[in-house]
């Protein structure tokens, strides 16, 4: 039977069910006694047993007839739980770099299989084969303090877990993101049946970027959007098309762009009119 320790994925409710005749129940000499310690020494106990049994396979559910388990599951043990160490980083630490690297002690007495690397309760990686050192690219984390938990199981999923905080402060890019506006020219006037009005946008130094909004702005600073929002390109450039029309009059485009390391800024702008004709 399933323990606090029995893993939720692997615990099976079942219901038992033991179908006998009333003469296992009641001594039909003393009907309101005791049950019977041997209830087959009545005569007639094996017939009535026999029908209750032919009764029961004609009408047999999902209900399970055979005996309940007495045993606890005896592999899922405190003994068994796996020994974890995070070894580096470690808690608080500082990291300056988007190459991450984590280490640990770990060890289990039927052996670890994985272990899993997880970073804001996301799972980044899962390592098969010892020393389960994690070197991963995170540029796409902003800076500031991040969760970073290590889970390690062995091969009837006996799990220990280990939990720390950590400050990524990478340095700001070298090479920053630009996005320059090829459509709709700066200037250009249009109408409502024009729309969908497609924008084409040439990105510089993609790799560093973490995402983009496109919004666009009247003449009284009234801003509306995301026409649109991206976050990676396979090359450097990007296309959308703006859908719905806004009411009349003069817009500027423009993109708010967040980097890899926490920065953020406003793209150069592109004006557009909306008229009647």
């Amino acid at each position: 039977m399933a323990t606090e320790l029995t893993p939720q994925h692997l615990i099976e409710e079942k219901v038992y069910k033991q179908s006998h005749s009333i003469l296992y129940y009641v001594d039909k000499k003393n009907p309101r006694g005791d049950y019977p310690k041997n209830p087959e020494n009545d005569p007639q106990f094996f017939l009535w047993e026999r029908g209750v049994s032919r009764w029961e396979e004609k009408n047999s559910s999902s209900t399970s007839t055979s005996t309940p388990p007495k045993e606890y599951d005896n592999i899922h043990t405190i003994e068994n739980k796996p020994f974890l160490k995070i070894l580096s980083p470690t808690a608080n630490q500082t990291l300056n770099s988007a190459l991450f690297n984590s280490s640990v002690d770990v060890f289990a007495k039927r052996g670890i299989v994985k272990v899993e690397y997880l970073i804001d309760n996301n799972l980044i990686a899962t390592k098969n084969s010892p020393p389960f050192e994690l070197n991963e690219e995170i540029t796409f984390l902003n800076n500031g303090y991040h969760d970073l938990e290590v889970r390690a199981c062995d091969d009837v999923d006996n799990c220990s877990s280990e939990k720390i905080s950590f400050n990524l402060n990478q340095p700001i890019s070298e090479n920053p993101v630009s996005i320059k506006w090829e459509s709709p020219i700066n200037g250009l006037a249009v109408t409502s049946l024009d729309f969908p009005v497609q924008i084409r946008l040439s990105v510089q130094n993609p790799h560093n970027l973490q995402r983009a909004d496109i919004y666009y702005e009247d003449l009284n600073g009234k801003v509306s959007g995301p026409i649109s929002t991206f976050s990676s390109l396979a090359g450097s450039s990007y296309n959308t098309s703006w859908t719905n029309p806004p009411p009349t009059g003069t817009y500027k485009l423009y993109a708010i762009i967040h980097e890899h390391g926490g920065q953020t800024k406003k793209s150069d702008t592109s004006f557009i009119s909306i008229t009647n004709q």
